[in-house]
C-alpha cells in the first residue's frame, strides 16, 4: 500500500510539472488574458504578404521554424534538448491568422462609449443591438440555449445602461467588446499618447494547448499604441 502510494505521489509530481511547463507556454506565448499592454511599438511593415520559412534558433534549447503563407504563419517552435532536462517535450505548433479593421467614422447619434485601460472605444447601440439580435437567432437555430439566455442578458445590461448609466460593464468590456471590434463598426482614442486609432491588427492563434486573439490598435502613423491579448479556450 505504501509503494502505491508513493507511486502515485510521482505521477502526481509528474502531471504537475507538465500543467507548469504549459502554463509557462501560455503566458511566454499571449501573455495575461486581462490586462492589456501599453507601450508604442513603432512598426512601418504591414501585414506578411508574401510566402517564405525562416529559421531562428536561440541558444541550444529552441529552434522557431516560422512558415509564412499569405496572412497565415505557421510557427513550430521546437525544444532542441527534447526530454532530456525534464522528462517533457515542450514543443508546439503556432498558427496564426492575421486580419486588419479599420475604424469608422459612426453616422449615429445614439453612442455608447467603453473605456478600458485609457483606449475610449465608441459603437452605435443599433450596431451593438443588431449584432446581439442576430447572434441570438443562430444560437436558437442551432439550439443553443445556454448562449442564448448569456447574450440576453447582455442586451439587457446595455439596455440598462443606456436608460442610467449604473448597469456594471465591467465584464462586457474584458471579453464582449472584442467581439465587437471584429464585426462591427467603432472609434477608439488614446488619452495617453493622444492619438485616434486608425485600424485594429487581429491576430487569431491555435496552439495544441490554447488559442485567442491578440489585439494591436495602431494609428495613422502605423505606430502600435497598445496591445490586448485574450485566451479564449485552453485545451
Amino acid at each position: 500500500m505504501a509503494y502505491c502510494s508513493f507511486g502515485v505521489y510521482i505521477l502526481v509530481l509528474h502531471h504537475l510539472k507538465k500543467i507548469v511547463v504549459i502554463a509557462l507556454n501560455i503566458l511566454i506565448l499571449i501573455g495575461c488574458q486581462s490586462k492589456s499592454k501599453r507601450e508604442l511599438i513603432i512598426d512601418k511593415k504591414s501585414i506578411v504578404k508574401d510566402n517564405r520559412t525562416e529559421t531562428k534558433i536561440f541558444g541550444d534549447s529552441l529552434k522557431v521554424i516560422s512558415e509564412y503563407r499569405g496572412d497565415t504563419i505557421i510557427q513550430e517552435r521546437i525544444n532542441l534538448k527534447e526530454t532530456s532536462d525534464n522528462n517533457f517535450d515542450s514543443s508546439y505548433t503556432t498558427i496564426s491568422v492575421l486580419s486588419t479593421r479599420a475604424t469608422s467614422r459612426l453616422e449615429c447619434s445614439d453612442k455608447i462609449t467603453l473605456t478600458i485601460d485609457g483606449i475610449v472605444f465608441k459603437f452605435c447601440y443599433r450596431h451593438i443591438f443588431k449584432k446581439i439580435d442576430n447572434t441570438i437567432k443562430k444560437a436558437k437555430e442551432e439550439d443553443e440555449p445556454q448562449k442564448v439566455d448569456r447574450l440576453i442578458e447582455t442586451k439587457n445590461k446595455f439596455l440598462n445602461y443606456k436608460r442610467n448609466d449604473n448597469e456594471d460593464l465591467s465584464l462586457i468590456k474584458e471579453f464582449f467588446l472584442f467581439e465587437l471590434l471584429r464585426e462591427i463598426d467603432f472609434s477608439a482614442y488614446d488619452n495617453q499618447t493622444k492619438a485616434t486609432v486608425q485600424k485594429v491588427r487581429i491576430v487569431k492563434y491555435d496552439t495544441n494547448f490554447a488559442g485567442g486573439r491578440t489585439y494591436y490598435l495602431i494609428t495613422k502613423t502605423n505606430d502600435t499604441i497598445a496591445r490586448f491579448d485574450r485566451t479564449e479556450y485552453i485545451r
